[in-house]
């Protein structure tokens, strides 16, 4: 280490010191429901960051390629509006973890993008995701958001903290809401009054100078190859085969007319169909859901039809033109188990995070196999 890299560190060092005894004189203030996430954020988290050495308030004037990215910002919104939101987000979290508290099944979760993204050079090394000090960091909505993300993504860590405590998670582990320590990284499991004394191995793990010279993909390297680490594209192309099969069986059971080339084209323009549609919805292209709805309604498969028939007009390439697969009939247990695979908490997949290259690469593996 240079002497400059040194001095960065003991700098950072006496930085976090003078939040953490900042923190702890206060403590049950910053603990009570009068503090709130965007305080926390302006005062303690992005100050970590940047005692890290982390551009985090972007005082270069880089714009979109900072090195950190609010990827959630309520910058644009009022701070009464703001707050509306994380107080929607907290009580979603909590609702999610009294279902799998007793066991029963939480239905549709949403989720969103973590708070900020970490880059070097524009690529994505890590991301975090914030909470208040007064509510649970162990609550596993929020766990297998940062996780989910992470994993959609390729990013092998992911950090989730509200100053109090810090967890770092190995993404490289499929997500599972029910699962939510799968992945904690035991080391970095820390509370507020270690950061200093750990300062060290925070600092040579996740400060910018760190992790632009490697140390996350040299950790990432020391805790690899273990049971359950399982890359998306993997997952993703045994799942796709899978819906495959079973909607090309069911296809060929209840529309016995089709030959074997009217079979295949059916269950693959269905299956293009209805992960093009997830990938709008979660890139935003689309402002309501098309697919979900449809899990409520007894015809699935013909309301799928109507409703790919009022988005023609916005989209081009054929995949959404008319057709004799629009006349062709499908069980609705069958179809609903395939759109239930494309959502929260039923799939893992985050469709805007799974990059272009991925899915194309994924689909080029699924047609070969064919």
């Amino acid at each position: 280490m240079t002497p400059q890299m040194a001095s960065s560190r003991e700098a950072g060092r006496e930085a976090v010191a003078a939040l953490c005894a900042s923190f702890g004189d206060d403590l049950s203030y910053y603990k009570s429901a009068n503090f709130d996430e965007t305080s926390n954020r302006q005062r303690f988290i992005d100050p970590f960051f940047a005692a890290l050495g982390w551009d985090v308030a972007d005082e270069e004037k880089r714009g979109p390629h900072a090195d950190v990215l609010l990827e959630y910002s309520l910058r644009a919104r009022s701070e009464a509006q703001g707050q509306a939101v994380l107080l929607e987000e907290e009580q979603e979290d909590q609702r999610v973890a009294d279902a799998l508290s007793a066991q029963k099944d939480p239905g549709y979760v949403g989720v969103r993008r973590p708070d900020y993204s970490f880059r070097i050079g524009g690529r994505r090394r890590f991301f975090v995701e914030a909470k208040r000090p007064s509510v649970e960091i162990n609550s596993p909505r929020p766990i297998y958001q940062v996780k989910s993300y992470g994993w959609n993504a390729r990013t092998p860590i992911a950090l989730l903290t509200d100053f109090e405590e810090l967890a770092v998670y190995d993404c490289r582990y499929q997500p599972v809401l029910s699962a939510p320590m799968t992945g904690l990284v035991p080391e970095f499991n820390l509370h507020f009054n270690q950061y200093v004394e750990r300062w060290n191995l925070l600092w040579d793990t996740f400060s910018r100078e760190a992790v632009a010279a490697g140390s996350l993909a040299r950790f990432a390297e020391e805790i690899s190859d273990r049971e359950g680490q399982v890359p998306v594209d993997v997952r993703f192309l045994a799942d796709f085969a899978r819906w495959r099969q079973s909607l090309a069986r069911d296809l060929a059971k209840q529309n016995p007319n089709l030959d074997v080339w009217q079979l295949n084209d059916a269950t693959q323009l269905t299956l293009d169909r209805l992960v093009f549609i997830r990938v709008c919805e979660d890139r935003g292209l689309e402002p309501e859901p098309v697919l979900r709805p449809l899990l409520d309604v007894d015809e699935p498969y013909a309301a799928f039809i109507t409703a790919i028939g009022q988005l023609r007009g916005g989209y081009n390439g054929g995949l959404l033109d008319a057709g004799f697969v629009d006349q062709l009939t499908v069980t609705p247990t069958v179809f609903k188990r395939i759109i239930q695979g494309l959502y929260t908490p039923w799939s893992p997949y985050r469709f805007d995070a799974i990059s272009v290259g991925i899915l194309g690469s994924i689909y080029e593996r699924a047609l070969g196999s064919m």
